[in-house]
């Protein structure tokens, strides 16, 4: 009785057959299974008639093979109860034997109708997920744990067509990737290597995500995205970017032509602007009544004007285009008063406002930054400033809100007691080419321009331009700078120069210039100022001249010359020999063309139109009796053993304030010091190994450490070991150093502005959703240059689980 409870509990109904006179027994678990009273004994016909139609007559046949032959069946069967309840039915027998032949059938059945209704929703749902994995468009596979290939979508068949029939089930991973490798069907670097790589790549899986971009051998582009899944088994879907890359390359090669052609346009302008400020320059230095003096200054004010138009037009094209880079240099905080003062002063003319300029006396004397950037945002908003104050006072004030050792963090704000901006207009403000309401424009004039640069500016500074405004009342436009000390520059002047008399006396300067006008305005500006001044047409007439023994103290060379370029000109001069300042002269006034002049061999860079004060001091700083060149690298005019053991700011500044790239090029000399030292020691000839360390040395701003190196160069077995000495000795300082720049570098926590933006970001990269480019760009002026060229150039390459990780990082 035990036994039959228990296997009524489960669901397990006995039966026995007795095959001499067809009668049948049911236990009483096997009559509660049919809906029946226990103790029901039916007739073979009746319990078989429970059964389905089709069941029946394989319990028939089965009960049949028993019967004659023994042995046993086990078969799944549906039923239909006394009580008309569908189940699903296991039932299992087999033939006792009693001498030659069968005696009884002895069996069990079972409810299976749970198991059987799981196995038919999981049916249907293989059968719906193989459904929509056939649906994706993209290339679907699914991988066992043992990398063989369980599934795969009929995108994947297409992609793969030229395997055949090799591409199968049970297919490993491998042995996929040496098939399209025969076939040439993989990257084009993919090679044996490649292969084994991309097989360690899969086993190193973990819980991670593995997400790669492929150009293949046929130039279509696509992510292979793949990722482990709890059980083992190894997802793998292919998305085909072509089109997206060839939009993209489009669009890129649309905005450098766009580019192109706005700094054409813009040297086309600059040329006759030159010429026309020029001429107004030397008409004012002759005699001239009041209203023709008049008419000069004004004339000269309407050019002016239009040069900061172009040089607006030109900075906006370039941060669009996301070429605008800064040119961190050591400046004086007084000096950029000073000259803001020079060029806000003019500005009030006779209106009744006053003019205040702050400087918290904790700040240093010099800082590290673009100051030319900075400046440019000051004069952009103080401009504005006194363009929309009638009456009261403009005051800029920079305040120290933070100093930490090496670095402090600035404060900048421009006030005004104007006219002020509404919260409606406030919204629009930093749109390009919009002022704050059509009015304004018409009495106030202006592009709209100078507020966009000056935010971009600002970001590109890693600060966050902000307004504080009261419609009435006036406004406050602020932003916060971390800035690193700057150590005075050799250049640095001790004495201002005279703004009176010829500071150019005996000075022999050579001119090389195509275009006449530039050339007479250049000539005549230089002659006053007390120079000689001979002028060439083209850089073949200079090399000419120079190598037949013409004898001078400067070269002021234009770049875009026929017969030969002024880039080909200093070339071929250096390589001559000659070691006189070469200045560059031209209308191409970006940051990466003054670049490409140092590269050429040149001294400095002047753009056009030039500013004769400029002009002055950059040749004095270059010619005998002027102040050194701020741009010579210490080694080229040799190091000083007494110096200063690692020239911090000098460094910096040589890698555009850049700490983090500092502190990697430390690590970096550090990780291979060792190796260095013991190959000093080893090496029989120890002259290239010395010469390649000193430049090395120089470049860290390790200055002690590159004169030791520099003697031994020149020295003997004495001079070696003091260099292998002030090699190791070098470990445990610039160690330090790298730590605290490293510190230094960290960037900033996103700010608030940011967040609204990043959050919309994040939820279109967890969709995959391309509409992540259209949203991508305006967050460009609320995160860092940094961070955003980061995000920008993981999103633009379809990387968006990077895209996310490096986002949720930014909140870690």
């Amino acid at each position: 009785m035990q036994h039959e409870r228990f296997a009524q509990l489960a669901g397990v109904g006995g039966f026995v057959l007795d095959l001499d006179d067809d009668r049948l027994h049911w236990s009483a678990a096997c009559c509660a299974l049919h809906g029946l009273p226990a103790g029901h004994q039916p007739t073979l016909e009746e319990a078989i008639g429970y059964f389905a139609p089709e069941a029946q007559l394989q319990l028939y046949a089965a009960f049949k093979e028993l019967r004659t032959r023994g042995g046993r069946i086990d078969l799944e069967l549906p039923l239909l109860t006394a009580s008309d309840a569908r189940l699903w039915v296991r039932v299992v027998a087999e033939a006792e034997p009693s001498g030659a032949r069968a005696q009884r059938i002895v069996g069990a059945m079972q409810d299976v109708t749970e198991r059987r209704s799981a196995q038919e929703q999981e049916r249907r749902s293989m059968a719906l997920l193989h459904g929509a994995m056939d649906a994706l468009e993209q290339p679907f596979a699914l991988y066992d744990p043992e990398d063989r290939l369980v599934y795969f979508n009929e995108a994947f068949r297409d992609a793969l067509a030229l395997l055949g029939d090799t591409l199968r089930a049970g297919l490993r991973y491998e042995d996929l990737l040496h098939e399209l490798l025969e076939r040439q069907a993989l990257p084009p670097e993919a090679d044996e290597a490649w292969v084994r790589r991309q097989v360690q790549a899969r086993r190193q899986l973990g819980r991670a995500e593995h997400s790669e971009l492929q150009t293949l051998a046929d130039g279509r582009v696509q992510r292979v995205i793949e990722r482990l899944m709890p059980d083992g088994h190894v997802a793998s879907l292919r998305i085909d970017l072509s089109e997206l890359v060839q939009a993209r390359r489009a669009a890129e090669s649309a905005a450098e032509a766009k580019g192109q052609f706005v700094a054409n346009i813009s040297h086309e302008i600059r040329t006759p602007l030159n010429a026309v400020l020029g001429m107004l320059q030397l008409l004012a230095r002759t005699p001239l009544d009041a209203r023709q003096q008049d008419y000069q200054r004004k004339a000269e004010g309407a050019a002016r004007a239009l040069l900061a138009i172009l040089n607006d037009t030109l900075d906006f094209s370039k941060i669009e285009a996301g070429r605008m880079e800064l040119d961190p240099q050591p400046f004086e905080l007084d000096a950029l008063l000073q000259e803001l003062d020079l060029l806000l002063r003019p500005l009030l003319g006779d209106k009744p406002v006053a003019l205040r300029l702050e400087r918290d006396a904790r700040l240093p004397r010099w800082l590290l930054g673009d100051a030319l950037r900075l400046r440019q945002v000051l004069v952009n908003l103080g401009s504005n400033a006194i363009k929309f104050t009638a009456q009261g006072e403009v005051g800029v004030r920079l305040q120290a809100i933070a100093i930490e050792p090496g670095r402090v963090q600035l404060r900048v704000e421009v006030r005004d007691t104007g006219i002020g901006i509404s919260a409606e207009q406030q919204q629009r403000l930093f749109r390009s080419f919009t002022q704050a309401e059509a009015g304004i424009t018409r009495r106030y004039g202006g592009t709209g321009l100078g507020l966009v640069i000056s935010q971009r500016l600002v970001a590109l500074m890693h600060g966050e331009l902000e307004l504080h405004s009261t419609e009435g009342q006036g406004s406050c436009f602020a932003f916060n700078l971390w800035l690193p000390r700057g150590a005075v520059p050799d250049s640095a002047p001790l004495d201002p120069p005279p703004r009176d008399g010829e500071r150019l006396r005996g000075l022999r300067l050579l001119l090389v210039e195509d275009h006449p006008l530039n050339q007479q305005v250049a000539r005549e500006l230089l002659q006053l100022e007390g120079a000689t001044v001979q002028v060439l047409g083209n850089g073949r007439e200079a090399l000419e001249h120079l190598l037949a023994g013409g004898a001078v103290d400067a070269v002021l060379m234009d770049l875009q010359m026929p017969e030969l370029d002024g880039f080909s000109a200093t070339r071929r001069l250096r390589e001559a020999g000659f070691g006189l300042p070469i200045i560059a002269m031209t209308a191409n006034a970006s940051s990466s063309d003054r670049q490409a002049c140092l590269a050429a061999g040149m001294n400095d860079h002047v753009g056009k139109p030039f500013d004769l004060h400029e002009l002055v001091g950059v040749l004095l700083r270059h010619t005998p009796g002027g102040t050194p060149s701020p741009l010579a690298p210490a080694l080229r005019r040799g190091v000083d053993p007494g110096e200063a053991a690692i020239d911090e700011a000098g460094a910096l500044a040589r890698l555009g304030g850049r700490a983090d790239v500092y502190a990697s090029l430390i690590e970096r000399w550090l990780a291979e010091l060792p190796a260095q030292a013991q190959a000093l020691r080893d090496a029989r000839d120890a002259g290239p190994l010395l010469h390649a360390l000193k430049g090395l040395a120089g470049t860290l701003g390790a200055l002690r450490l590159a004169a030791a190196l520099q003697a031994a160069e020149a020295g003997g077995d004495a001079e070696r070991a003091s260099a292998l000495a002030a090699l190791q000795a070098s470990h445990e300082p610039l160690q330090a150093m790298a730590q605290r720049l490293r510190a230094q570098a960290a960037p900033p926590p996103v700010g608030a502005a940011a967040e609204d933006g990043l959050a919309r970001l994040r939820e279109l990269l967890s969709h995959n959703d391309a509409a992540v480019l259209d949203a991508l760009p305006a967050l460009r002026p609320r995160l860092s240059h940094e961070r955003y060229r980061e995000l920008a150039q993981l999103v633009e390459d379809f990387d968006f689980p990077a895209a996310l990780a490096l986002i949720d990082s930014w909140h870690a």
